[in-house]
């Protein structure tokens, strides 16, 4: 459109924008990204399970109900960074 109307400050801003996305958005990168933040939750994960145990060792019923809310709010995340790692895996293939 930006062509058609001959909207040559139109058509710079998007020539511009799009070597930025071919210059920084490329897939090793997102998936690099995707492969650190999904790390970045597993070891979240295992954190959170290492404080639910101590929790029940202590016996409080307060802080196993806390931890574990804790550590199901850290699984769905892990989750959400498995399904993007698996999406982009699967769209590179």
């Amino acid at each position: 459109m930006a062509l058609q109307r001959d909207d040559v400050r139109t058509v710079r801003g998007l020539k511009a924008a799009l070597r930025n996305v071919e210059n920084n958005c490329t897939d090793e990168k997102l998936l690099a990204e995707a492969e650190e933040e999904t790390r970045k939750s597993q070891k979240e994960v295992e954190i959170r399970q290492r404080e639910l145990e101590q929790a029940f060792k202590d016996g409080d019923s307060e802080d196993i109900e806390k931890r574990q809310l804790k550590l199901n709010e850290a699984i769905d995340e892990l989750d959400e960074h498995r399904q993007e790692l698996n999406r982009l895996l699967d769209s590179s293939l």
